[in-house]
């Protein structure tokens, strides 16, 4: 008897026998917030914005600014009008930054907070990136 369920297509670009993002660069824990609560809703807007980290790679980097980067580097983040982010070296774009928590990000840097990101990890033209409040 044949299965008539439809098979379930891999929609990631990584080729046959790679590992996963998730399994090559496991996730960085995000921060809980400051202090402890009791149960109940979560902190105010400023303490997540406060304690907001990210980690995420950058897309379709920059590959002359990528050669001078190396794990530990520190990008700064530029948000443009179009609430689009992009990390920076200088005054080089180094690429653009993109992520489920981005929006949140943008929110935050909307309401004044600042943010750097760090290269955690560099292999080839994949530059994974830990986005922290300054």
């Amino acid at each position: 008897m044949t299965d008539n369920k439809p098979k379930q297509r891999d929609q990631s670009s990584r080729r046959r026998g790679e590992p996963a993002d998730e399994q090559k660069y496991p996730a960085k824990p995000r921060s809980s917030g400051k202090g402890s609560g009791s149960g109940g809703g979560g902190g105010s807007a400023g303490d997540r914005c406060s304690a907001l980290a990210i980690r995420t790679h950058l897309q379709s980097p920059n590959s002359v600014v990528l050669a001078t980067l190396r794990v530990g580097s520190k990008l700064s983040l530029q948000l443009d009008s179009k609430g689009r982010i992009s990390a920076m070296k200088g005054n080089a774009v180094a690429g653009p930054v993109l992520g489920k928590e981005v929006a949140q990000l943008v929110e935050c840097m909307n309401k004044g907070h600042a943010y750097v990101a760090r290269v955690v990890t560099l292999d080839g033209g994949y530059c994974v990136i830990d986005i922290t409040s300054t």
